[in-house]
């Protein structure tokens, strides 16, 4: 039920974020972008304990592999859980980066969903 009620949660946060894609300014979208690759490098070289650490390594193998657009639909996710609408125009990178970096979990969760455990 809890997997079901995240994935849920999830999809109505990347519902809610789409329309929102053209709101980036075009000079903040490199910026997007190089917050998503910062964080993708920052997860290929953290520790194996770290929770949630297949589904964040297995995203950030994604997006570094194949960049697309994979840095707005992060920070619109960012942008959605917030419930407010970031003034794009005046954030800082940091600012971004950090909001991006706090949805990463739930967006690799949602991707890849829970690693497999093993039986006892």
């Amino acid at each position: 039920m809890k997997k079901f009620l995240i994935f849920t949660f999830i999809l109505a946060i990347l519902v809610v974020a789409i329309p929102t894609q053209a709101q980036i300014p075009a000079d903040k979208q490199y910026i997007v972008q190089q917050a998503a690759f910062s964080i993708a490098l920052a997860v290929m070289d953290e520790a194996d304990s770290t929770p949630n650490h297949y589904e964040r390594l297995m995203l950030a193998r994604r997006v570094l592999s194949s960049p697309g657009s994979s840095g707005q639909v992060i920070a619109q996710i960012a942008e959605a859980k917030l419930w407010i609408v970031i003034e794009w125009e005046t954030v800082s990178p940091n600012v971004i980066r950090t909001n991006m970096e706090g949805v990463w979990d739930a967006l690799a969760l949602a991707t890849y969903g829970p690693a497999p455990t093993r039986p006892e």
